[in-house]
């Protein structure tokens, strides 16, 4: 991990989550962002999830950012997503 890289990409962000098996190395690359384990993590403009298992949470999360989240609901309930 470059940590300049990665400082730039989440400048202003506190919090992020990130595929688990790249916790550890981020938190230690990183050490002023504080990296969740939460599936999703909304910090300002900065949307993460993470990984595959989480893309449907990630999506819906967009829509309710974006479209507001009556709409979210409404698609989590019609592809049968609790």
């Amino acid at each position: 991990i470059n940590a300049e890289y990665m400082g730039a990409i989440v400048e202003g962000v506190t919090s992020i989550t990130c595929y688990p098996a790249f916790q550890a190395k981020l938190s230690e690359k990183c050490p002023a962002i504080k990296v969740s384990t939460e599936a999703v993590v909304v910090d300002g403009k900065c949307v993460t999830s993470q990984g595959p298992a989480t893309s449907m949470a990630f999506a819906l999360q967009l829509v309710s950012l974006t479209v507001g989240p009556e709409k979210a609901a409404e698609i989590s309930k019609a592809v049968l997503y609790t």
